[in-house]
């Protein structure tokens, strides 16, 4: 369920003007918004690496990584991609790669297991370690394009498939607007919600206001924002 964007501003709105620390205009509402909808978004990964080794909690909805893994799912994608014979891949728009299959043509399904590009030379030009469909591996490179390319080994038949996993990048948040009598008014037919779960409401307000004392050069409201922060916290705790 995604978060509202009028409703994000509009708080944010309301605690710069109760403190009265001046106003914070669409445009820079929608940059400070897409930074604190991503500050957010990434740090789902870091916290599933710091509680993968922790003690896991049986309640599910209670269970940080259960948690993080829930918020990340709107933003999970699959893609099956036929791949040239030469081994090269070349990834769609992606922000981090999940993990890569390899389906042959039987439908006999491997994961293919990403090494570094020195590692990946030594493999391939020894004997004994040398890959099998079974243990598949592939290194990342860049493109001529610019894009990221895989090169994968052993190489792949005219049938090979593979199934690429990823995590997209949230798309931008927008308070979209008319102007009427020289005032911003919102435009629900043109915004774009934050796509973030709706428990994340407070921490986008709380985000946004510690960004906002700098555009607007009011520092106090860091202080605001950070208050607001604690009692978040506290309340989750």
């Amino acid at each position: 369920m995604a978060v509202s964007v009028d409703t994000v501003y509009q708080k944010v709105l309301a605690l710069i003007n109760k403190e009265q620390r001046g106003y914070l205009t669409p445009q820079d509402f929608n940059l400070l918004a897409d930074k604190a909808q991503m500050e957010i978004f990434e740090s789902y990964f870091h916290s599933i690496k710091n509680n993968y080794h922790g003690l896991k909690n049986n309640i599910n909805y209670a269970d940080n990584i259960e948690m993080d893994l829930e918020n990340l799912h709107p933003f999970e994608n699959i893609q099956v991609i036929p791949v040239q014979t030469s081994g090269e891949l070349t990834l769609p728009s992606l922000y981090r790669l999940k993990s890569l299959q390899r389906v042959q043509s039987d439908g006999s399904t491997t994961e293919v297991d990403e090494v570094e590009e020195k590692e990946f030379l030594n493999i391939i030009s020894n004997p004994l370690l040398s890959p099998t469909i079974k243990r598949s591996i592939y290194t990342r490179t860049v493109s001529t394009l610019g894009g990221t390319m895989l090169q994968i080994r052993p190489l792949p038949t005219a049938t090979t498939n593979f199934v690429v996993k990823f995590w997209q990048r949230p798309i931008k948040p927008n308070w979209a607007y008319v102007i009427i009598n020289e005032k911003a008014l919102f435009n629900g037919n043109l915004a774009q919600n934050f796509l973030l779960n709706a428990s994340e409401e407070e921490n986008l307000v709380t985000k946004i206001l510690e960004l906002a004392g700098v555009i607007i050069q009011k520092p106090g409201l860091v202080e605001v924002a950070m208050s607001q922060e604690a009692r978040t916290k506290q309340q989750n705790d």
